[in-house]
């Protein structure tokens, strides 16, 4: 019994002692070997793990600094020239996007024909200006509406323009194309008739669309009525009413003016595709004459025209409306 006494003092000193020892151990190996444990990385040297693996082992999950598999803002990382998201941080290897030219954000070029800065051309065309499912034009870069001119003596089929899309075709109820049916008759014989049947589409929402960058124009036609063909004009800067060379009410010396193609398109009772290439575009039709010349930089609508006899109907569908590079 007196023994036991000194013995459990003794004891217990000697186990605080050997706790205290491993407890300093513990402490001294997490500062020397901090690379082992949390993957730390000085001067740019990978990190090594506590089974050996180095830096080409590592799935780079979480984005290290330099050494490893960079983060998408990190150096040696991908380089993000066409504004693409960082999907998922790291891009293993550091490599670099396809240089055959992946486009901005959307694939098309940026609204107003601006091809933007980064990520190489814009993917190629023909983009599409409208495929008559609805009146309002909402297909990147062209924003606008299908608008008809109400010349004093033009009397519409359809009540509105929503009311001209129509099926295409019998068997396809959900497939519709423009159909453009008036007659025409100007009372006054020494008034000159400067439009006819004129069918408008903007290309950004009232505001001026560079269409420099591109080739030509493509569209489908059809016609009821052959004999007539079809006229298709630019309405650029000169000619576009609310300008400083065009009032609102046309004062100005190429109001209403359009640029036409020099060609003039045939229409036959079956669907055809026709193409209209931009550098075709001068003059402003048969006995009209321009003082400013055409500005492709600044067009604020397309234009499908068709000139009768007074009288006379016009009846024609217009379908599938591309522009192309």
């Amino acid at each position: 019994m007196r023994l036991s006494r000194f013995l459990v003092p003794l004891l217990a000193f000697s186990w605080i002692e050997a706790c205290s020892v491993y407890h300093d151990g513990l402490l001294g190996d997490s500062d020397d070997n901090a690379d082992s444990s949390g993957g730390k990385s000085s001067g740019g040297k990978p990190s090594s793990s506590s089974g050996g693996k180095g830096a080409d082992d590592d799935g780079g999950s979480g984005g290290r600094a330099s050494g490893g598999a960079s983060t998408g803002s990190g150096g040696g990382g991908a380089t993000n020239t066409g504004g693409m998201p960082d999907m998922g941080g790291s891009n293993s290897g550091g490599a670099t996007p396809d240089s055959g030219g992946a486009p901005p954000a959307g694939g098309m070029p940026a609204a107003g024909g601006d091809r933007g800065t980064g990520g190489g051309p814009p993917l190629e065309g023909p983009f599409v200006l409208t495929d008559m499912s609805t009146h309002i034009i909402s297909s990147n870069p062209f924003f606008g509406e299908i608008y008809r001119y109400n010349q004093e003596g033009t009397t519409w089929a359809a009540k509105t323009v929503a009311e001209m899309l129509e099926p295409r075709d019998a068997s396809d109820e959900d497939d519709l194309a423009l159909h453009v049916a008036a007659t025409f008759d100007d009372d006054d014989p020494n008034k000159d008739d400067d439009w006819g049947i004129d069918i408008a589409l903007t290309l950004k929402r009232g505001d001026p669309f560079d269409l420099s960058p591109y080739k030509k124009i493509i569209f489908e036609v059809k016609g009821a009525i052959r004999g007539t063909p079809l006229r298709v004009a630019l309405e650029d800067y000169a000619s576009h009413r609310d300008t400083d060379l065009c009032s609102k009410i046309g004062e100005g010396d190429d109001c209403d003016k359009h640029v036409e193609a020099l060609s003039l398109i045939p229409v036959s009772s079956s669907w055809k595709v026709q193409e209209v290439d931009f550098s075709l575009f001068e003059g402003c039709g048969e006995g009209c004459t321009r003082k400013n010349p055409f500005d492709i930089t600044r067009v604020y609508a397309i234009h499908f025209k068709m000139d009768p006899p007074d009288g006379e109907a016009v009846d024609f569908y217009l379908d599938n409306i591309y522009i192309d590079e």
